[in-house]
């Protein structure tokens, strides 16, 4: 085994900070030192570690040998690049393909490792790598398997002091087994043998559901069951006398854990720990995560045995709140990171009435999305190396002569690092090819208005037809108001259909100006008048609501939209529009003129965050996984508005982060508009149509399920009726409120240029859509598009105006404003002062609601607040269902705290429809494989093509290489049905909904070998996008759900294998139809670069 002498980071050689003055990482000052003392105690490396001095030396190499999916996390992305910009490190990201394939002796050579378990990682292989280099561990490699056994960790606990949950063991394996070499070393250090055998139990009782014995010993319930294995979470707390149980689990979407009533009997199936049940002060856990023995940062959550919903920020990380340690807690902490020789690590305590228990350790752990947290813990891992370098006393006098005076090639406990060079190069990433969907954008939304020749009102709508057969779209700014023209002229028409015109003004003055509107005039004439009405309806039944959607109609072109309908009368018309004359040739009649609005899909204020943070994620990525890459990048863009802008901004936060991280000036970013890659393709759309009557035909009853459903005792058909039901009821809360309350008091805010009457406007067209008519598979798509956008936009507007004008009595509410709103915050988000009796919860009758009016009140907000997790808190009940509350509950979803009965209906409505929207939208894109495969080739071969040529452009390139592509959701579900269609091996093939910002990327890697050869690797990954539940998702202003991250789609595969594979295209290939969209060659549309 090798020597541990110089493992831990001590106070002597790597922190020079009083323990006291860090209790809390995000102060920057401690308790009881001002900022003349901070001064005094100035640290001469805190020069180097800003990059001052040093730009020659030799950098001292920090190994991250850890899976891909922990090493390039966001967390460890912040960490490396502080690290980094010291100028002093280099980081090493081994990357999976070196963990998993490469033998240690090829593993790259590193003075300090940084090295950790998790799922699929060869702790043992990892552990050879370090008797083989011997490079300083931040944290011990073979001390990690004791957190794989809850047994061990808990014995280890019982001896260094720390306070546990009294408990009883039921051991049906024999015990715990640990390596020899790591039994040995824990029984010199804590004199306790943890490999003795421990006995089957001979009897096991519960009784009368309030007690387990184990052989004699008793334990009384409630308690809790834990499975001895470390990486086990499933764990079962019993309630006993009748009251059931609770189910906890790592979360699942936002859920860990689920009241189960009929939980009783303990498992029989394995060997477990029977902890005696604690009810916590504030029902809150406390996260401890350690930085050394001295630096310790802690978080309260709420705990899961509350409710079991996880209340979550727009980073989709649950929301936590900093406390301040007791001098008990910071004892604890430090003998954890002594005794398991894990300087960074993470654990579990309750308070229970003033008093301490550790439940749990878990080894390597960060804190998420905390830059003071971020900046403490590069600043403390880089004095640790520093102060750990055998010369560092002479270390200002050597960094600048380029002599390598830190005295490198030292190992742990002084002795020399293992320099025998590597038989073959690393692994190192040489291009990244990636494909995203745009960012956030508003529901699109279509009104079809009719107005027949001889109604009154109708003229100055013929008017502007100038005798045009064909139909007209009109996008401009100058051609819509025209429009707007018309639509006032026509209200002052006596006889005219008010409330028709004035929907139609009200949209258009809302709108114009804006990306995303344009109107359609389409003439329908009396001798064809049966047939083109037809096929009118035919075309606006087909919806407009997802990306994919194509227009069909006849578009005039650019330059005539960009001139005014009188100089296209004169004879400057589009070939295609034949002009009707006076006297009409045909002997046709007009019949009736038709007016399409359609508005929506625009770029959203959300959008704009969304491209820059995951461009700057990109940036530190790439920084940290090779240097030269950010060298060569160029961006890819379909000409949709709302795409551009998301390449445009996602261009502008890669050169910002560039900058932060480099003192040259990044190069400019060539952003090119290529039409015939990325905007919609028809050419798949007579298929398309066939898939989607087959999906129609699933909707409804008593019909087979072709794919994953997973709902099992209800058919799409009955969660169909389901939803019709809730919307049928939403319908009249809507009207009954729109009538009875003043609606514009409800939200003072409005983004993305909407109001209350396009709320309603947009609402009713669903309601008609899914409760008047047959049901189109497309109207899933667009309800569940409308219930996400008006959770993450009009939350307060969404929940009040669904919900029951009973419930705004005044009623007590635990954040003690006098009116418990139906569009208030959840009990987890701090009380907003804008939600004290705000007016518009007067009646517009002055009756019937019984709360009276308060002209001084502020009005609501149109979100709730943003609230800083960058705090300290005092403790506070702010959970208000007690854990006794919950022992007697049947159904999660109907006594959630605190929550109304229109907030539980929201939820259901979502659920549902989201479960319907899972099946519909991936399936229009192909049923069977085939479908999807022909489907996928038809719409998307140019674009894998083009990924082909760029990756076949790397291998053959010097440097590294990034290629961005941004397009709409139709060329992401096929090009990833490409993918997963092939005979590539897939990794998983679960792929969830491909949301805003969803992205596939194709990363190759490079390393030479012996012989001077290169050798290259391909790994695909898949990001789902911003996906989340928005309704449990506390908001600030952005609005912004965070995007996830990738994972691995394929694996690592030989290059030419995955380039054969995905120019395998089939016989067939070069006779399918291709797609229309006119091809703009490999320039930009304007100019050589359009950003």
């Amino acid at each position: 085994m090798y020597n541990r002498d110089n493992r831990m980071m001590t106070k002597e050689l790597a922190l020079k900070q009083q323990t006291d003055s860090d209790t809390s990482v995000t102060q920057d000052q401690g308790p009881g030192m001002d900022s003349k003392q901070l001064e005094e105690k100035h640290d001469p490396m805190e020069d180097l570690l800003r990059g001052e001095e040093g730009q020659n030396h030799q950098l001292i190499r920090i190994g991250i040998a850890a899976m891909d999916r922990k090493a390039r996390s966001k967390p460890m992305r912040n960490i490396l690049s502080r690290l980094d910009a010291t100028n002093l490190f280099e980081c090493i990201v081994f990357g999976d393909k070196v963990i998993l394939d490469e033998d240690v002796e090829n593993w790259p050579i590193c003075e300090f490792l940084i090295s950790f378990f998790s799922a699929g990682f060869p702790m043992d292989k990892a552990i050879r790598y370090v008797k083989l280099r011997n490079p300083i561990p931040i944290n011990d490699l073979p001390l990690q398997k004791i957190f794989w056994d809850r047994r061990l960790v808990l014995a280890i606990l019982d001896r260094i002091g720390v306070p546990t949950p009294s408990r009883i063991e039921l051991n049906r394996d024999g015990g715990p087994r640990l390596d020899p070499e790591v039994a040995r070393e824990v029984k010199e250090r804590f004199g306790i043998d943890l490999n003795l055998p421990r006995k089957t139990p001979q009897s096991i009782e519960v009784v009368n559901d309030s007690a387990l014995i184990v052989d004699g010993k008793r334990i009384e319930k409630p308690f809790v069951e834990k499975p001895v294995s470390g990486e086990d979470h499933n764990i079962n707390i019993y309630f006993g006398y009748g009251n059931g149980g609770r189910k906890l689990f790592r979360k699942i979407a936002n859920q860990s854990s689920v009241l189960d009533p009929d939980l009783r009997t303990p498992r029989t199936d394995g060997s477990y720990i029977y902890e005696q049940f604690m009810k916590t002060d504030n029902s809150e856990d406390i996260k401890i995560y350690t930085l050394g023995p001295d630096i310790v940062h802690a978080e309260t959550r709420k705990s899961p045995v509350v409710d079991g919903i996880v209340k979550r920020n727009l980073d989709g990380k649950e929301i936590r709140y900093i406390v301040e340690l007791n001098s008990e807690e910071r004892q604890i902490a430090r003998k954890i990171s002594k005794a398991f020789s894990q300087n960074v690590c993470g654990f579990d305590i309750l308070r229970v009435k003033g008093k301490s228990f550790v439940i749990d350790v878990n080894g390597w752990s960060f804190v998420k999305g905390n830059d003071s947290y971020y900046d403490k813990c590069a600043d403390t891992l880089a004095k640790f190396c520093l102060n750990s370098m055998p010369s560092i006393n002479v270390l200002t006098k050597t960094l600048g002569d380029g002599k390598g005076g830190l005295g490198l090639g030292m190992g742990i406990g002084g002795e020399p690092l293992s320099f025998k060079k590597p038989t073959v190069g690393s692994w190192k990433l040489k291009a990244m090819i990636s494909v995203f969907r745009h960012a956030d954008r508003t529901p699109k939304n279509k009104l079809k208005f009719n107005f027949s020749a001889d109604e009154a009102g109708s003229k100055p709508f013929i008017k502007l037809l100038q005798g045009r057969k064909d139909e007209i779209i009109l996008r401009t700014e100058p051609h819509l108001k025209l429009i707007e023209t018309a639509t006032k002229e026509s209200i002052h028409t006596e006889g005219s259909d008010q409330v028709k015109l004035r929907r139609l003004l009200l949209i258009l003055s809302s709108k114009i100006g804006k990306q995303g509107l344009k109107a359609q005039l389409k003439p329908s004439f009396l001798e064809a008048s049966k047939k083109k009405t037809k096929t009118a309806d035919k075309k606006l039944s087909g919806g407009d609501g997802a990306d994919h959607k194509n227009d069909n109609s006849t578009i005039c072109d650019q330059k005539d939209n960009d001139k005014t309908l009188d100089e296209l009368d004169d004879g400057k018309v589009d070939k295609r529009n034949k002009v009707v004359k006076e006297d009409n040739e045909e002997g046709s009649v007009l019949e009736k003129i038709t007016i399409v609005v359609k508005w929506g899909g625009e770029f959203t204020h959300s959008a704009r965050y969304q491209s820059r943070d995951i461009a700057v994620n990109f940036a530190k990525d790439l920084k940290v996984m090779s240097k030269t890459m950010l060298d060569d990048v160029t961006i890819f863009t379909s000409s949709e508005s709302r795409v551009v802008a998301t390449a445009e901004i996602f261009s502008a936060g890669l050169i910002e982060a560039c900058k932060t991280h480099s003192k040259t000036e990044p190069k400019k970013i060539p952003l090119i508009i290529r039409k015939d890659l990325l905007d919609d393709s028809n050419a798949a759309k007579e298929l398309m149509d066939r898939v989607k009557k087959r999906l129609k035909v699933l909707l409804r009853h008593n019909q087979g399920i072709e794919v994953n459903w997973p709902i099992p005792d209800k058919e799409p058909f009955d969660v169909v009726q389901e939803v019709i039901s809730i919307l049928m009821q939403q319908r009249d809360l809507m009207n009954r409120n729109f009538e009875d309350i003043e609606v514009d008091k409800i939200q003072s805010r409005w983004c993305c240029g909407e109001c209350p009457m396009l709320f309603k406007e947009r609402w009713d067209k669903l309601f008609s859509d899914w409760c008047d008519g047959s049901l189109d598979p497309s109207r899933v798509c667009e309800l569940y598009d409308s219930l996400k956008y008006d959770s993450l936009h009009n939350r307060t507007f969404l929940e009040t105006i669904f919900s029951d004008p009973k419930a705004w009595s005044p009623c007590p509410s635990e954040d003690s404003s006098p009116l418990a709103m139906p569009g208030s915050a959840h009990p987890l988000m701090p009380p907003s002062p804008s939600f004290s009796t705000p007016s518009h919860f007067r009646s517009r009758t002055a009756s019937g609601i019984g709360i009276s009016n308060n002209e001084n009140r502020s009005p609501a907000r149109s979100s709730t607040p943003s609230h800083s997790l960058n705090h300290s808190r005092a403790p506070s009940n702010r959970y208000s269902a007690s854990i006794s509350d919950n022992i007697s509950c049947k159904d999660d979803e109907t006594n959630r705290p605190n929550e109304r009965e229109s907030i539980v209906r929201l939820r259901k409505l979502y659920r549902y429809a989201k479960v319907l929207f899972d099946l519909i939208a991936p399936q229009e894109y192909g049923i069977e494989k085939s479908e999807k495969r022909k489907i996928g080739l038809l719409t998307s071969l140019p674009l894998l093509q083009k990924i082909l040529s760029d990756i076949k452009e790397a291998r053959n390139s010097e440097g590294g290489l990034a290629r961005f592509y941004f397009t709409k959701e139709s060329h992401m579900h096929t090009l990833v049905n490409l993918i997963k269609t092939s005979s590539l091996k897939l990794a998983h093939r679960d792929v969830m909904e491909l949301d805003y910002m969803a992205y596939i990327s194709f990363e190759v890697h490079e390393r030479i070998i012996e012989t001077g050869k290169k050798e290259y690797s391909m790994r695909i990954s898949l990001s789902e996008g911003a996906h989340g539940i928005p309704l449990d998702t506390s908001l600030d202003a952005k609005h912004a759900l965070q995007v996830i991250p990738r994972r691995q789609l394929i694996p690592h595969t030989d290059l030419d294998e995955v380039i054969e594979t995905l120019e395998d295209w089939g016989d067939g290939v070069f006779e399918i139809k291709r797609s229309t969209t006119p091809f703009d060659g490999f320039l930009p549309v304007e100019g050589e670069d359009v950003f």
